[in-house]
């Protein structure tokens, strides 16, 4: 929700054509030139003089078109409303008292930028003014000589006094928000009147239980926030409807009320950062998972990822698809479609996207995991030099947390992926510390198997479990005699588990004959060069 001081920054305006509007009688008031739903354009047109003015047969126009009113007069200060269709319009919104609805082929105002031109019966101009849309469905009103966005809740103020129209006594709500450091709601208050406010009491609405705040004086032009600590509520997790007020109104009451819907963050280690790709190479795109420890179901569409603050800014993407995870279940949120090479068929069901125009620093960078309020769920830091320093390279190898639970912010929680396929997106992590401990094994399935490529038995799939967290590890097949049969890995770095593939064929690529043959994995300690070896036997079947 944008706030009443961002809307009126865009000065919207540009001048007159032809008469000053101060020497005009009858102004061009607010333009609504891109509505809402079904609501028809419309534009407001107010008489300012001091006696009644027939406006019969005048002319409005846009850059294009022009069109003749029908018989019209207006009374001192009086409003008319002219509109394509006045009974769409009386259902869209509320109407002021008095107003005067002029229905007419109404020029077809551009929803980007064009000119509304009043001219009497001869054609000489009265009022004219261009307008830029810069917030769309919100409409454009006058205020002195220049133009602003409407910052009425309602939008417009159709045949009502503009809500940018300065007033002596004028608090406003302009917006709830997620507030930062410890997670609060925070209900932004603008002093837009004309002179210092009075204290006011701010009445706050979460899920029909109210909480009173104390609103101090304000400065013209000052603003207040009033704090809802998110401990205070009487429910912690999962969307809240909220309303906020200010109690005994002042010049314009109408603003003072602010509605909206906050997705709370849940609770501390719930829903957290396990894996981010950061420098993925040219095939991969950059990615982050997130695993759910809660003991309820998230749906994470239309939560938000965002990198660490630069400037002011932080780079924020909105997550597309839809991506429900249940409790103990990883999520992955990637830019590349490529991602799905990395994960297993199972868990694909679990990915979806951002925009790529969403990047993690490749040297490192701040990851935050937001609600789709902006209230923090998590977040972890990424540091290139944090990787293993055995590897050869950093390029499409994924940082891991250790845990769920260990802090995301120190270089003790993070390892370099173990997986050959450079991270695990989609399934524990190979250096996860909550796993159960690992005997050190080789396991060959299916044994025998086959050396027919498309037989249900091919191939054979070599299985590998170490005591480190990270080893060199190679693996080799050996004839019984004890010579070298194939050698499928040759000191490449790996986590605590892994597998290769053996399809039957020694390292000449001939296919080896029936029988069996011995699987031998020598694993280093890539930390302490401690040595781990373990073998098993694997059959070739007929």
């Amino acid at each position: 929700m944008p706030t009443t001081r961002t809307l009126l920054r865009f000065v919207v305006v540009l001048g007159v054509v032809s008469h000053a509007a101060a020497q005009a009688q009858i102004l061009i008031n607010e333009v609504h030139p891109v509505p809402a739903g079904g609501e028809p354009e419309w534009v407001e047109l107010e008489n300012t003089s001091a006696a009644r003015v027939d406006l019969s047969s005048w002319i409005i126009c846009d850059n294009r078109t022009c069109v003749r009113l029908p018989s019209v007069q207006l009374d001192a200060g009086q409003r008319a409303v002219l509109v394509r269709d006045t009974a769409s319009l009386r259902e869209s919104r509320t109407i002021g008292r008095g107003v005067v609805l002029v229905e007419l082929p109404l020029p077809t105002l551009n929803n980007t930028t064009d000119q509304v031109i009043l001219r009497r019966q001869d054609s000489s101009v009265v009022d004219s003014s261009f307008y830029r849309v810069l917030v769309k469905g919100r409409s454009l009103e006058r205020t002195g000589e220049t133009w602003h966005v409407c910052v009425a809740r309602d939008s417009a103020t159709c045949g009502t006094l503009n809500s940018t129209v300065r007033l002596q006594h004028d608090l406003r709500c302009a917006t709830v928000r997620a507030g930062g450091g410890l997670p609060s709601i925070d209900v932004v208050i603008e002093q837009w009147g004309m002179r210092r406010s009075a204290p006011r009491t701010l009445v706050v609405d979460v899920e029909g239980h109210r909480h009173r705040l104390s609103v101090p004086p304000i400065d013209v032009g000052g603003e207040w926030v009033g704090v809802l600590s998110v401990d205070q509520l009487h429910t912690t997790t999962g969307s809240v409807a909220v309303r906020a007020w200010l109690e005994k109104g002042d010049d314009r009451s109408e603003n003072d009320t602010v509605d909206a819907v906050m997705v709370l963050p849940p609770s501390f280690a719930t829903l957290v950062i396990t894996e981010v790709m950061f420098d993925p190479g040219d095939k991969l795109g950059d990615y982050v998972e997130v695993y759910n420890a809660g003991a309820d179901t998230v749906r994470l569409e239309g939560w938000m990822l965002a990198d660490q603050l630069v400037d002011g800014h932080r780079d924020t993407a909105v997550i597309l698809g839809p991506l429900l995870l249940l409790p103990g279940e990883y999520g992955v949120v990637s830019v590349d479609t490529n991602v799905r090479r990395m994960m297993d068929a199972a868990d694909r069901q679990r990915l979806a996207f951002v925009r790529r125009s969403f990047n993690i620093d490749a040297s490192g960078d701040d990851v935050l995991l937001l609600t789709p309020s902006g209230f923090l769920a998590d977040i972890v830091r990424v540091d290139a030099l944090w990787h293993q320093r055995s590897l050869p390279t950093r390029k499409g190898i994924a940082l891991e947390r250790l845990a769920a639970d260990v802090p995301g912010m120190e270089r003790a929680s993070w390892a370099s992926s173990g997986s050959l396929n450079g991270g695990t997106p989609g399934r524990a992590n190979s250096v996860d510390l909550g796993e159960a401990e690992y005997r050190g094994q080789v396991r060959c399935v299916p044994s025998p198997f086959s050396t027919v490529v498309g037989h249900r038995l091919h191939p054979c799939r070599l299985e590998f479990e170490h005591p480190f967290r990270h080893g060199l590890v190679s693996l080799a097949v050996y004839s019984p005699e004890g010579h070298v049969v194939r050698r499928v890995l040759s000191a490449v770095l790996a986590g605590r588990q892994g597998s290769a593939i053996w399809d039957g064929r020694n390292d000449d690529n001939v296919t080896v004959a029936a029988g069996p043959y011995f699987v031998r994995i020598e694993v280093v300690d890539a930390s302490s060069s401690s040595t781990f070896t373990a073998s098993a036997v694997v059959v070739v079947g007929e």
